[in-house]
């Protein structure tokens, strides 16, 4: 009897563990609503003579969705904006779980208000690109299958008063929903966001034929985050940093010359009598991070002096009465004289952001005194 209760038992155990190997990968996820049926067959001897076998013992039952997510920020620091400008954050949602899945997205700004309004996109021009709208205005990823991952962007503007230097830090959050394309059923079609994916009641060991829906993700940085949450909430040091114009501006001015120094033989000393004439220097310095453009300048001169033609050939310049000195050089471009008392106008300048070429430009021009 003991020779025969060996038998039996070791090929019930070889057979046993030849059903329970399959083609399965060592390693890889096996898919949600897979179907694994696990056979045990038995053979046996009386007196050495071979039975007929019992029948087969067999079980089966479905693989569970395991939903799983991250979200990673893709930028790595902050994104430079300038004052009313655009720009985009990236990040990358990956579903890492075992089942197709929608995800709804969420911005939000965690900090700072330099940012007017923002919005998730597909493209870094603040397009929708291949994301979805949902009825309600939710932007969601449709039908991403396990292993995949999707590029997003969140898009902003800055406000007309940011200040350089100034930063919005963002979060981005991934929600799990379910997919019509995954294993199971879902009310929504490919195209339209599903309901929201969330942990299956009851015994499993009850139901080992019905697909469960488990929450498996891991907790990401974001506040309000948690494992098992069936979100990803992704932040920190990622966000908008205001790269804006910082213009000012210094003025002064020296006699140049007088008719009674002019008549005195020797005289470097001019006074600022009637008829003398006196040398306006205006110096624009853009000491910000972006460039300053459509720079205009206007000058209410005094009812006591009258603009005049800037003549100097210490200088090797002999302007017009249309014309001021732009860094040193005689130019009509975007000047205008008008008005009494006089007003001098200077428009349609540019100076580079700091560190540039021209973050810098100095204006002349001369009056008479009157």
């Amino acid at each position: 009897m003991k020779t025969i209760f060996r038998s039996i038992i070791a090929t019930l155990l070889l057979t046993g563990a030849a059903a329970l190997m399959g083609p399965h990968t060592a390693g890889a996820m096996t898919p949600a609503g897979q179907s694994v049926t696990n056979t045990v067959t038995a053979t046996y001897k009386v007196n050495g003579v071979a039975q007929t076998p019992p029948p087969p013992a067999v079980s089966t039952f479905v693989v569970d969705d395991k939903v799983m997510l991250t979200v990673t920020a893709d930028d790595g620091g902050a994104v430079t904006i300038e004052t009313a400008g655009h720009a985009a954050l990236k990040f990358t949602v990956s579903n890492v779980g075992n089942n197709t899945h929608d995800f709804a997205l969420l911005a939000t700004n965690i900090s700072g208000t330099t940012i007017a309004s923002y919005s998730v996109a597909g493209n870094t021009d603040g397009t929708i690109g291949t994301l979805n709208t949902s009825g309600s205005g939710t932007v969601f990823i449709d039908e991403l299958a396990p292993g995949d991952s999707k590029i997003v962007y969140v898009y902003a503007t800055a406000t007309n008063t940011a200040q350089n230097s100034m930063q919005d830090n963002f979060s981005l959050a991934a929600i799990a929903h379910c997919a019509d394309a995954g294993a199971g059923t879902c009310a929504a079609g490919a195209g339209s966001l599903g309901a929201l994916s969330q942990n299956t009641p009851g015994d499993k060991s009850a139901s080992m034929a019905t697909m469960f829906t488990v929450l498996g993700d891991d907790k990401g940085n974001g506040a309000g985050d948690n494992k098992y949450d069936g979100q990803y909430i992704q932040n920190g040091v990622v966000g908008f940093k205001v790269s804006s114009a910082i213009v000012v501006m210094a003025k002064s001015s020296r006699v140049y010359k007088d008719p009674v120094c002019d008549d005195v033989s020797g005289c470097t000393t001019p006074r600022a009598i009637p008829s003398a004439t006196v040398i306006y220097t205006l110096t624009l310095t853009n000491n910000g991070l972006a460039a300053a453009t459509a720079l205009n300048i206007s000058d209410t001169l005094p009812s006591f002096v009258t603009y005049a033609a800037y003549v100097n050939p210490a200088e090797s310049l002999n302007c017009s009465a249309a014309q001021v000195v732009q860094d040193n050089v005689c130019t009509g471009a975007g000047v205008s004289l008008s008005g009494t008392p006089q007003v001098l106008s200077v428009s349609g300048m540019t100076l580079d952001a700091a560190g540039g070429a021209h973050a810098s430009r100095t204006i002349k021009y001369m009056v008479t005194i009157n």
